[in-house]
């Protein structure tokens, strides 16, 4: 009995996380792309630092309050295409 309970907790979860993925994708556009240039090798860990301390120093609560237009900044700033 334990080891259905286990078993039946764990694949809610797994249905879950596959619905955040499935609705995410357009939701976190702009972070998704944001980390997939910092991970691409295109930039310096110094490069990636600078740009949102920049954009943390501008819009100091835009990264709590708007998300997704942070990171939007974030790509503009560093010049990489958004479409």
């Amino acid at each position: 009995r334990t080891e259905a309970d286990i078993g039946a907790i764990l694949d809610e979860q797994a249905r879950k996380v596959r619905l955040l993925r499935s609705n995410g994708s357009k939701v976190n556009q702009h972070r998704n792309a944001w980390w997939c240039w910092v991970a691409s090798g295109q930039c310096t860990q110094l490069q990636q630092m600078q740009i949102e301390g920049a954009v943390k120093a501008e819009y100091p609560t835009l990264l709590a309050t708007d998300a997704e237009t942070f990171y939007r900044l974030l790509l503009e700033r560093a010049g990489v295409p958004l479409s």
